[in-house]
């Protein structure tokens, strides 16, 4: 196995457990924001800008967290949709597909992923 097929492989895994964490992560900030479960952020370990409390003087209820999270896990689906990309990007480098068509197609996926998450 080359060098580039480690490093590829190494990348790959990252991209894939980044893509099963992600969901997790956003369904997991919106269900326990604002309650005494809420670990990340009490310990510092995720800092928010939004004061969520400064928009709304009664507490978060479900039905609104529920609405929360599905409009977020919708908004991250252009980063899952990436890294979807990329985890078949560097499964082919893994292959040592480095100059193919399909490579070629992941580059113009992953553009376009970029302009929908910015536009």
């Amino acid at each position: 196995m080359t060098n580039i097929q480690k490093q590829s492989r190494r990348v790959r895994l990252f991209f894939q457990c980044l893509l099963f964490l992600t969901p997790i992560g956003v369904c997991y900030y919106w269900l326990t924001v604002q309650t005494p479960n809420d670990f990340l952020t009490m310990m510092g370990f995720v800092q928010t800008s939004i004061d969520i409390g400064s928009y709304t003087q009664q507490p978060l209820t479900m039905m609104t967290r529920i609405l929360a999270m599905i409009s977020s896990l919708l908004l991250s689906g252009v980063i899952l949709y990436a890294l979807r990309v990329l985890i078949h990007l560097f499964k082919n480098y893994e292959q040592n597909e480095i100059f193919t068509l399909d490579n070629a197609k992941c580059y113009r996926k992953l553009g376009y992923s970029i302009f929908y998450w910015v536009g």
